[in-house]
């Protein structure tokens, strides 16, 4: 970064990738989250969202433990308290019982009427219980340091 380079450790490194495809309404919104950590270790991911999948039976939820992913496709109800953004997140759904504590809150706010984009974006650890619907189910526990991240988004275009 700015021409220094970073170490970054191979077995604590973790990454997300955003593609967003399809066609979009024209005022959307929606949950994202994902956290990445070893647990008891196994390495064991979860990628959960919600609201813009709503009613159309796709979700985007899974969780992936030891290298085997598996899918999670109920809708996940997501509460959080937007008055005080670092507050505890929970997200929960058949399968799904997680906490998100966060400890860093990332804001972007543009308002110019007719198109708008408001992006809350916590980060911070990850715990509760993922239950594939395959296999055994996953504790995480705040001592795991799952770390991730929540957000809420609303886009107007």
């Amino acid at each position: 970064m700015d021409g220094v380079p970073h170490e970054l450790p191979a077995a604590g490194s973790w990454a997300t990738v955003d593609h967003g495809r399809g066609r979009w309404h024209r005022d959307v919104r929606w949950n994202w989250g994902a956290g990445t950590g070893t647990v008891a270790g196994r390495t064991v991911g979860i990628l959960v969202g919600g609201q813009w999948t709503a009613g159309t039976g796709s979700t985007e939820n899974s969780v992936l433990v030891g290298g085997q992913l598996s899918k999670i496709s109920a809708e996940l109800d997501w509460s959080y308290d937007r008055r005080d953004w670092l507050a505890p997140w929970r997200v929960r759904g058949a399968g799904v019982a997680l906490t998100f504590t966060p400890e860093h809150l990332r804001r972007a706010v543009t308002d110019l009427g007719v198109i708008s984009s408001r992006t809350h974006q916590c980060f911070g650890l990850w715990s509760g219980q993922v239950q594939p619907p395959q296999g055994e189910a996953i504790v995480l526990t705040p001592a795991d340091e799952v770390y991730g991240w929540a957000e809420d988004v609303h886009q107007r275009w």
